[in-house]
C-alpha cells in the first residue's frame, strides 16, 4: 500500500522534469509598457497636448494647457485607469507657482473627454468635490494624435 502513494509522487516529479528546457514565458501584454499615446485638443488659439504612457492600468504623463492671452500650465501627472475612467494627479506650473490638482478624463474610443465639477482643496490640492458628480459633457475632449506632432517636448525643455 505503501508503494502506491511513492509511485505516485515519483511519477508526477518525472513527467515534471520531462516538459523541456526552461522557455523565457512572455509577460501578458497588460504588464508590459506600451508605446507612448498622444492626444490633443486645437481650438481655436488654444491648445492641450497630452502625452501618456500606461503600464497594466498605471500612466504616466506630460500635460500642456496653452492658452491664448490667459496664463497656461505645465505638468506631469500618475494615474490610473479603472474601466474607461483615467484618474489623475497633475502636478504642474502656472504664473511660477507649483501647483497639484485632480483631473478625470473618460476614454471613448480615440478620444479623451475632460471632465469637470466642483472642486475643493485637500491636503495642499485641489480635488472635485464629488467624483461621482463629475460632468463629461463633450466640452473639451482631446483626439489620439501622431506623437511626433506634438509641441510637449518643446515646452518641457
Amino acid at each position: 500500500m505503501k508503494f502506491i502513494p511513492v509511485l505516485l509522487i515519483c511519477t508526477l516529479l518525472i513527467s515534471c522534469k520531462e516538459s523541456g528546457p526552461n522557455e523565457a514565458v512572455e509577460l501578458p501584454s497588460e504588464t508590459q509598457e506600451r508605446a507612448a499615446e498622444c492626444f490633443v485638443n486645437y481650438s481655436g488659439r488654444d491648445t492641450i497636448e497630452m502625452r501618456m504612457h500606461r503600464v497594466g492600468d498605471s500612466v504616466t504623463g506630460d500635460l500642456i494647457y496653452h492658452w491664448f492671452e490667459r496664463d497656461g500650465n505645465t505638468g506631469t501627472f500618475t494615474g490610473i485607469f479603472i474601466g474607461d475612467t483615467l484618474r489623475t494627479e497633475y502636478e504642474f506650473q502656472s504664473e511660477g507657482l507649483i501647483s497639484i490638482r485632480e483631473e478625470i478624463f473618460i476614454r471613448r474610443g480615440d478620444s479623451l473627454i475632460s471632465g469637470y465639477g466642483p472642486v475643493v482643496m485637500k491636503n495642499g490640492k485641489q480635488v472635485f468635490e464629488n467624483r461621482a458628480s463629475v460632468n463629461f459633457d463633450n466640452s473639451l475632449v482631446l483626439v489620439l494624435s501622431d506623437c511626433n506632432d506634438l509641441k510637449i517636448d518643446k515646452s518641457l525643455q
